[in-house]
């Protein structure tokens, strides 16, 4: 770009600085950082600094932590994103002083500064202060999202305070309290947290399992890549798998290229539901085989729909209440 005689504005500036980060490239981004310097474009722009900010901050494990703080003390004007930015490079070092000093000083907290600190902590085995900081947030009147909960019920694991943390009053955990915690682990990747909730549930509370907590687990381990560990979970099952189980492990055979595995759970699929239902699934194989480029198995499949008579299952969005 600059050989062509075009001129870099801030914006292409920002984009620079976060490739540098996302490749830890810290030679060029100092240069570049030189560069921008030099032509004024890191004087008044917040996304440029933020940007900088960003790129020291996530440098070889925080170790550039006070070029950060340079850049962050030199702005002019700082946005939720640049003090959250700086929060999450003191963290992401094991710098909890300087964190927490930060974002004591934050004059806006976000979901996103709550969360990191309340992830962080509770990562670091710090799990009393990710509670009290978890329900500073709630006080706050800061809707805490999936990962702020899972950061706090693992804190709460840890802590075997599961009851008080979980907003139970004078009833234990349930079924239903336990599906969430679980739906809530498969979607945030918390695959440890997950496997450890789903044995302490019967292990610890005398909660029996039902085939959506199985569902949940097994959909956590699909969408990890741990199809081996999900088959084998489904084999334990004491009752059958349903439609959504093997779903979830199609599902995740599309993620990680496992088109074997996904021939064998559509040709279960297919045999036990009606050619409608079965249809949304061997579109799914479909596009598993097509990842892999096995084109003839795509066709295969797409001729296997015309001879059962399938229509394309119409689009469908859900909410869960």
């Amino acid at each position: 770009m600059v050989a062509r005689g075009a001129e870099p504005d801030g914006f292409t500036y920002s984009l620079v600085f976060s490739a540098c980060a996302k490749s830890g490239s810290l030679t060029e981004g100092e240069q570049l950082h030189g560069r921008a310097l030099s032509t004024g474009h890191c004087s008044n722009n917040v996304f440029v600094n933020t940007s900088l900010v960003n790129m020291y901050a996530t440098a070889s494990g925080g170790s550039r932590m006070d070029c950060a703080r340079q850049v962050f003390d030199e702005m002019g004007e700082r946005n939720v994103t640049t003090w959250t930015t700086l929060i999450a490079g003191y963290l992401r070092g094991g710098d909890f002083d300087s964190a927490s000093k930060v974002f004591d000083e934050m004059p806006e907290r976000n979901v996103v500064a709550w969360t990191a600190m309340i992830a962080a902590h509770a990562r670091s085995g710090k799990c009393k202060k990710a509670l009290c900081l978890f329900n500073e947030m709630r006080i706050a009147g800061v809707e805490p999202d999936q990962v702020a909960l899972v950061a706090a019920l693992s804190a709460c694991a840890e802590l075997r305070d599961l009851e008080q943390n979980l907003g139970a009053r004078e009833a234990k955990p349930d079924g239903i309290t336990f599906l969430g915690v679980l739906c809530a682990c498969s979607r945030g990747g918390f695959v440890d947290e997950g496997r450890r909730f789903f044995k302490e549930m019967s292990s610890v509370y005398g909660v029996s399992p039902r085939v959506e907590h199985y569902g949940c687990v097994v959909d956590l381990c699909s969408r990890a890549g741990l199809l081996d560990e999900a088959t084998e979970l489904i084999k334990t099952m004491p009752m059958k798998p349903n439609e959504a189980i093997w779903g979830a492990v199609l599902g995740g055979c599309r993620i990680h290229r496992k088109a074997e595995l996904a021939s064998d759970v559509a040709r279960k699929l297919v045999g036990e539901l009606d050619p409608n239902r079965a249809a949304g699934y061997l579109l799914l194989l479909a596009h598993v085989y097509a990842t892999d480029g096995r084109w003839q198995d795509v066709a295969t499949v797409k001729q296997k729909l015309v001879e059962i008579g399938a229509s394309k299952p119409a689009g469908r969005s859900w909410i869960e209440v």
